[in-house]
């Protein structure tokens, strides 16, 4: 009887036995026993050959593994909302089709998941409704045609079309606007401004609508809007009357022009952002990842990158974190720290920027527009900001004189700085406290200089 060993050579060659089946399943059973002793033999063994050639006096067991079939047809997107996106395809003609696996990934990032909690669609399907998606999120997705392989109980795949950037909104729906902040806050009147959508390739024009909650406290489940105005506005700013006392929040849509019945969703009154302007870069996508792993700068979180030149938003939580913020950016701190990151990026060779440095910008108004709104706002543990009008309009009214208005080099003008933790920032304030001198007032404007400084 052949001996026959997984991958070696006999000891002791044979000649091979031609004395028919009865050889041929003593073995194929004893190589069956070779590989695992306990188990149970049948015969004859299905989807199994096994060749021996003289020559070498090897063995070879190869498994016939179905072919999976040839990949859908016709993939496109039938309909879209914030809410889901419904794609379909062709059915495919195999007798070999066992079902379909569709799958999706945040746009461009090639991370793949299961769109369905099945593990494989019916072969009668042809159209799915993928739930679960963020609004205004971009998904890529692909279908695949799947065989099962009976031997093993596996499913097999081949690589499928793709859809590319899939938003989950309505058609001619309008992003909502941004960075919705408080101007200014009067005895009867707040002003309220923000950004523009983000552009899309529909090339919607939009009108605003502002809506408002009066008399807000956290404990109601329910809290009733209205409409701040008669008709929409086509500027990005409206003056809102209140009355004296109260808690308020505001939040605006946007809605398209030529189809006023079409709206994006609210984009409500919360932490107001900064932006951080990279210029002279590619415009490549991916660094926001990296951003938030080596973020650290108190208070301050990085929300999302825009198009362009490289521009990172930055959502500001306190006053602390957007001082510190504006402080590290004034002494030249955050520019080494984008160095960095841009540095550890395989397609961002350091080599690159030494011969090149960042032109790194905030817009000083910018800023302003952000320490204004955390200043006559409140946080909510639910993710907004609330007014409290009576509060914010004595506050609004007092000139506070935060020494960032006058970066680095001065002391506050009317009161020392609120955060004392960052007082290491202010050469003047540290100077004073060395030499135990009171600092005394000054009026706006005036610069007062530390030792050695020009």
């Amino acid at each position: 009887m052949n001996r026959f060993q997984l991958g070696k050579k006999s000891k002791k060659p044979t000649t091979p036995s031609h004395s028919g089946s009865n050889s041929t399943e003593q073995s194929v059973s004893a190589f069956a026993s070779k590989i695992s002793p306990d188990a149970e033999v049948q015969a004859p063994l299905q989807n199994t050959v096994v060749t021996a050639t003289a020559a070498t006096e090897e063995s070879q067991v190869k498994t016939d593994i179905p072919d999976p079939p040839d990949p859908p047809k016709g993939f496109q997107v039938v309909d879209t909302s914030t809410d889901f996106i419904k794609l379909k395809w062709a059915k495919v003609t195999s007798k070999q089709i066992y079902g379909y696996r569709l799958e999706r990934s945040i746009a461009f990032q090639n991370k793949w998941s299961r769109a369905h909690q099945q593990h494989v669609l019916s072969a009668q399907t042809t159209s799915f409704q993928v739930g679960k998606v963020v609004p205004y999120e971009a998904y890529d997705f692909c279908v695949k045609s799947a065989a099962l392989d009976d031997s093993s109980g596996t499913l097999l795949y081949n690589g499928g079309p793709k859809l590319r950037n899939v938003i989950a909104k309505g058609k001619d729906q309008p992003f909502p606007p941004r960075d919705v902040k408080v101007k200014e806050v009067k005895e009867e009147s707040v002003s309220l401004t923000w950004l523009v959508p983000e552009p899309d390739n529909s090339q919607v024009t939009c009108k605003y609508v502002v809506e408002m909650c009066s008399d807000y406290t956290d404990s109601k489940i329910l809290n009733t809007w209205e409409e701040c105005s008669n008709s929409p506005t086509t500027e990005c700013q409206c003056t809102v009357k209140v009355q004296h006392n109260g808690n308020y929040r505001f939040r605006v849509k946007a809605l398209n022009s030529d189809k006023p019945e079409v709206r994006s969703l609210p984009q409500e009154m919360g932490d107001p952002e900064v932006r951080i302007h990279i210029k002279q870069r590619n415009t490549e996508r991916g660094f926001l990842e990296q951003l938030l792993r080596l973020w650290n700068f108190f208070g301050t979180t990085p929300e999302r990158q825009e198009d362009g030149s490289i521009i990172f938003v930055i959502s500001c939580q306190d006053m602390s974190g957007l001082r510190e913020l504006w402080m590290n950016y004034n002494l030249g701190k955050l520019k080494e720290f984008f160095q960095d990151l841009f540095a550890q990026e395989h397609y961002c060779p350091a080599s690159d920027l030494t011969n090149k440095e960042l032109d790194i910008k905030i817009d000083p108004e910018d800023f302003y527009a952000c320490r204004r709104h955390l200043l006559l706002t409140c946080p909510n543990s639910k993710g907004f900001r609330v007014l409290k009008v009576g509060d914010t309009y004595s506050r609004a009214c007092t000139k506070l004189g935060l020494s960032e208005d006058y970066p680095v080099h001065c002391k506050p003008v009317l009161q020392r700085t609120a955060f004392s933790e960052l007082d290491f920032l202010d050469l003047a304030i540290t100077v004073k406290k060395s030499t135990g001198v009171k600092p005394s007032s000054t009026t706006c404007g005036t610069v007062e200089r530390s030792p050695g400084i020009m």
